[in-house]
């Protein structure tokens, strides 16, 4: 390997480490206007139910409060299946998630193998010119364009589908999407058929 092919995969791999750097379960502590996060239980949950194995909120200012619940992560030897809802507790209007400021594409990290895992997508790719398309058309249980309205003091109920994780890790971490919580150490129940 040269050293210049060394430096072109070493720097992706340590801006991943240091962007899940700040990731935590834990409470921050920090201002209401920063992602707060903090654990729920952290045993394997029944995939169909209500589990709460994270939450965190984000504050909207006059928009109100979103608070994030990861739901549950099953896997199987072709998929993984992430459930998460996003209750918006305030606000006048139904607004977009463009409007809210929000994102809708998740991200799932493998950080002991330094892998990350975005949603599989209708048109597009995650790499190149076909982000915004891949981004627009995330396969998932609620259409995820930036237009989607979230209505004041309702909760979305998702599912979006992403690449099994390779080595069966027993845990990953969970971004989902630009201005929500993420959350470190969250349990995947490898199952038959994640779908």
């Amino acid at each position: 390997m040269t050293s210049a092919s060394a430096f072109r995969t070493l720097v992706p791999m340590a801006a991943v480490m240091l962007l899940l750097a700040g990731c935590s379960a834990e409470p921050t502590g920090t201002p209401a206007k920063e992602p707060a996060a903090s654990t729920g239980s952290t045993a394997a949950q029944d995939p169909s139910s209500d589990a709460v194995l994270a939450e965190g909120t984000t504050d909207l200012g006059e928009n109100g409060v979103i608070t994030s619940v990861v739901r549950s992560i099953t896997a199987d030897e072709k998929v993984m299946h992430l459930r998460y809802a996003l209750t918006r507790d305030g606000g006048d209007e139904p607004l977009s998630f463009f409007s809210l400021g929000i994102g809708h594409a998740p991200t799932v990290t493998d950080l002991a193998n330094l892998k990350a895992y975005r949603p599989f997508c209708a048109e597009g790719s995650w790499t190149g010119d076909g982000k915004q398309k891949c981004t627009y058309t995330v396969l998932g249980s609620v259409p995820h364009y930036a237009n989607t309205d979230l209505a004041p003091d309702a909760t979305m109920e998702i599912g979006v589908l992403l690449p099994a994780p390779e080595g069966q890790p027993e845990t990953v971490d969970v971004i989902l999407g630009d201005g929500l919580p993420g959350f470190s150490a969250i349990p995947v129940t490898y199952v038959d058929d994640a779908r």
